[in-house]
C-alpha cells in the first residue's frame, strides 16, 4: 500500500452560512506519495512516452564505453512505462562534450524529433577513487560517484533537473575501480531517475510549466547579411523568458527554433510586419519568405569530394569543417559534411565559373597548412590524414 498523500491538516476557520457548514484549513501533501499514485496513470495515458537517453560517463577521469548509469536509468524508465529509443542513428549525438564545444544543442532537438522522442534525458555520471591501498599484494579502492539528470521536453523545451545524487563504497573498499563505480553509480542513477520520471510525464501532459511554446520557423530567400538582424528582432519578440536557436542557414534558408509565450499566429503576424510573407502556418511551425529582397542564386555543379582520415573526435571534425567552410565560401562555394568512424567526408559544391583542378590543388595546400598530410589529389577528389598532436609533441613526425 502506498503511503497516504496527506501529511498534515490544520483547520484555520469554521463557520455556518446559508445552513451550510464550512471548514477552511491548510493541508500538507507528500509529493512523492502523490507521484506514486498519479505518475503511473499519466504515463499509461501517454501510451509509453519515447525517451532519447544520452549518457556522458567518466570513470577515473576516462570516458566509459559501457555505461553503468545508463543501464540503471534505462531499467527504471522502462519499468515505469517509458520507451527508450537507441538506434544506430542516435550515435552522432551521444558525445555530449562535442556538442557543448560546438554549441550545437539544436542537433539534439533535431535528432529527438527525427526519432519521434517526446523528451531527451542527458545524464552526467562520474566515479573516481578517493583512496587506494594494497594488502598482501591485492589493491583495494575507496570509490565515490555521482549522477545528475537533465530532461528536456522536445516540443516545449521545458527543462527538468533531478539534482545530483552521490554514493561511495564507504567502509567496504572495492577490489577494482570498476566494481566500486558500479556500487556507487547504480544507486545514484536509480535515485536520480526516480526523481524525474513522473515530472516528465506531468510536463508532457500539461506542457511547459510557464506555458512557453516552441515553434519551428523556416525563412526562405534570406540574405546572409540579414541573418543577424532577423535573429535580433525575434530575440526581442521572445523577451527575457524566451529563447531562439539558429538551427541552420543554407541556400538562403534560415531555420530557427523559437520559444516564447507567443502563439505561432502571433509570431507569424510579427514576421508579416517585418518584411516576410507567411506561406504556411500550424500551431508549431511557420514557413515564410522575404517579401522585399531578391536573392541571386549562383549556379553550382562543380563537385569536389574531400576525405580526411584519423580525425579523433566529433569536436575535432567540427573544427576542420569550419576551417574548410570559410575557405570554400571565399569562392562562393558551399559544403556539406559527414563524420563517421574517425573519418570526415566533405562535399564541396562550387560555382560553374571555378576551375575544379586549380581549386582542388588550392584545397590540398590549405589542408596541408592545417596539419593534414595529403595522400591524393585529383580535380574531383582530395584525401589526407590528420597529423596527430601527440605524435608531433614527441618530435617523431
Amino acid at each position: 500500500m502506498p503511503p497516504p498523500p496527506v501529511k498534515s491538516f490544520i483547520v484555520t476557520q469554521e463557520f455556518i452560512q446559508d445552513k451550510k457548514f464550512y471548514v477552511t484549513g491548510t493541508c500538507k501533501f507528500d509529493e512523492s506519495a502523490i507521484n506514486k499514485i498519479v505518475g503511473p496513470a499519466l504515463i499509461k495515458t501517454l501510451d509509453n512516452p519515447r525517451i532519447l537517453l544520452i549518457v556522458n560517463e567518466k570513470i577515473g577521469g576516462k570516458n566509459s564505453s559501457s555505461s553503468i548509469a545508463r543501464k540503471e536509468i534505462k531499467r527504471v524508465l522502462e519499468k515505469a512505462g517509458y520507451t527508450i529509443v537507441t538506434p544506430d542513428m542516435a550515435r552522432p549525438v551521444t558525445n555530449l562534450e562535442a556538442f557543448k564545444a560546438l554549441d550545437d544543442t539544436a542537433k539534439l532537438y533535431d535528432m529527438a524529433r527525427t526519432l519521434r522522442a517526446d523528451a531527451i534525458i542527458i545524464a552526467n555520471s562520474s566515479a573516481a577513487a578517493f583512496a587506494t591501498r594494497k594488502l598482501y599484494g591485492t589493491s583495494f579502492y575507496g570509490v565515490s560517484g555521482s549522477v545528475e539528470l537533465r530532461a528536456i521536453i522536445t516540443d516545449t523545451s521545458q527543462e527538468i533537473s533531478s539534482g545530483k545524487f552521490s554514493a561511495s563504497t564507504g567502509r567496504r573498499p572495492a577490489g577494482s575501480l570498476g566494481e566500486g563505480a558500479a556500487r556507487c553509480l547504480t544507486p545514484s542513477a536509480n535515485k536520480a531517475a526516480g526523481q524525474i520520471i513522473y515530472k516528465i510525464a506531468a510536463a508532457l501532459v500539461t506542457g511547459s510549466s510557464n506555458n512557453d511554446i516552441t515553434i519551428n520557423i523556416k525563412l526562405s530567400n534570406v540574405l546572409f547579411d540579414d541573418v543577424a538582424r532577423i535573429e535580433s528582432e525575434l530575440r526581442e519578440l521572445a523577451g527575457r523568458s524566451g529563447e531562439i536557436f539558429e538551427r541552420s542557414y543554407k541556400d538562403n534558408l534560415l531555420e530557427i527554433v523559437f520559444t516564447s509565450k507567443h502563439t505561432a499566429r502571433e509570431a507569424a503576424s510579427f514576421l508579416s510586419g517585418h518584411g516576410f510573407t507567411v506561406t504556411a502556418l500550424t500551431n508549431w511551425s511557420i514557413d515564410a519568405v522575404t517579401a522585399n529582397k531578391a536573392v541571386v542564386n549562383i549556379a553550382r555543379n562543380n563537385i569536389i569530394n574531400v576525405k580526411i582520415l584519423d580525425v579523433p573526435s566529433f569536436s575535432k571534425s567540427g573544427e576542420i569543417e569550419s576551417l574548410l567552410k570559410n575557405f570554400v565560401q571565399s569562392s562562393n562555394g558551399v559544403t556539406s559534411a559527414r563524420y563517421q568512424e574517425k573519418t570526415l567526408e566533405l562535399i564541396i559544391n562550387l560555382p560553374n565559373t571555378v576551375n575544379n583542378e586549380e581549386f582542388a590543388k588550392s584545397t590540398a595546400a590549405f589542408l596541408e597548412g592545417n596539419n593534414i598530410t595529403i595522400e591524393s589529389v585529383s580535380p574531383n577528389f582530395v584525401s589526407g590524414r590528420l597529423i596527430q598532436e601527440a605524435v608531433k609533441h614527441r618530435g617523431l613526425w
